[in-house]
């Protein structure tokens, strides 16, 4: 044997006379076949431009210097061109992109086929992928697009009590989730803070059903039995039948005022449904804050005894705000949680 096996480097064979010629030989063919990069994977023809010891991947079909040379590897060296014939398993680094090639035995191809990649492990763009975050994208927008009609997103969960769900995130810290969190019931929910997080919406899957669970809502009543109040009286509620949205009752009102006010949770428009049972009634006013909030409600109602009269109003309210009634005139009132109550809810 006078040439290598793999690489079919030249031997030095016994009694050679000039052995450093062959050595030199087999040290040029292993600067270029050991750690290869080319400039071109499919040279049509032997480029002009190259640097002493580069190399390029012979094209099919090549011309000139080129030509019957396909899929070999050529180096530049010593003003001349200096083929290798490839093996299968072979592989080479183009220089301008730092993808890999393979040669099959028949044909390069990439080291890793972008068209075809199944059942990677992990996949970082532009980021570092990881155990949890198995695709991590850094980019300044996403774009997910149909190839014929549809598209359709699917995010799946192995169980009811497991989630599904998409989180808004502001530096790192959830503001915003929305999905199936721990049920099978859509849901959103937001956080001021990553930590408390409010329920905003829930939609009920057998019914389509929906509810809005932070929306700010509350029967409040008076009691105290049979009571009659002055000119002037002002009054706040006794208590709570129903109430969510953090709406409720304040403080007790300062004497000689009785009760406590209702406390608002949030801005926005409120609808105000006041039900009295009277055994006589003049006019009252809605307090905002200790003032007037609207045109005094006028019933003029003298010994009717025991009937129910309503009152109704939308205003414009916001956090912090304290809700109380003013007797403009005397009245005599039927004091019960099922009698006198006011129902109030955010629009």
């Amino acid at each position: 044997m006078d040439t290598s096996a793999r690489f079919s480097l030249p031997l030095i064979i016994a009694s050679q006379a000039q052995k450093h010629l062959t050595h030199n030989e087999a040290l040029a063919q292993l600067e270029t076949l050991v750690q290869p990069v080319v400039q071109d994977m499919a040279a049509p023809s032997p480029p002009v431009d190259l640097e002493e010891a580069e190399c390029v991947v012979v094209g099919t079909g090549a011309s000139d210097a080129f030509s019957g040379k396909d899929m070999m590897i050529a180096a530049w060296i010593a003003d001349a061109w200096h083929f290798h014939q490839p093996q299968a398993g072979w592989l080479v680094v183009r220089a301008s992109d730092g993808m890999a090639f393979v040669f099959d035995g028949s044909a390069w191809g990439p080291l890793v086929d972008l068209e075809v990649q199944d059942n990677l492990t992990q996949v970082g763009i532009n980021a570092a992928a990881s155990t949890t975050n198995r695709l991590t994208v850094a980019s300044d927008a996403s774009l997910f697009t149909s190839a014929s009609n549809d598209h359709r997103m699917t995010i799946n969960k192995a169980a009811t009590n497991d989630t599904a769900s998409l989180v808004f995130q502001s530096g790192w810290s959830g503001r915003a989730e929305m999905g199936l969190a721990g049920q099978d019931e859509f849901s959103l929910k937001v956080s001021a803070d990553s930590s408390a997080w409010h329920d905003a919406l829930a939609i009920t899957p057998e019914s389509g059903h929906v509810r809005l669970p932070a929306r700010p809502l509350a029967t409040i009543y008076l009691d105290g039995g049979t009571r009659s109040f002055s000119g002037g009286d002002v009054v706040g509620f006794s208590g709570v039948t129903r109430s969510q949205g953090d709406l409720g009752l304040g403080s007790p009102l300062a004497s000689p005022a009785t009760g406590a006010p209702l406390a608002i949770s949030a801005n926005g428009f409120y609808s105000l449904s006041l039900s009295l049972k009277v055994e006589t009634l003049g006019s009252l006013t809605l307090l905002k804050n200790g003032v007037d909030a609207m045109a005094t409600w006028e019933a003029g109602l003298t010994s009717v005894g025991g009937r129910t009269v309503t009152f109704s109003t939308m205003i414009d309210l916001y956090t912090g705000d304290a809700l109380a009634l003013r007797f403009d005139a005397p009245a005599t009132c039927y004091c019960y949680s099922g009698t006198t109550t006011m129902d109030v809810v955010s629009l």
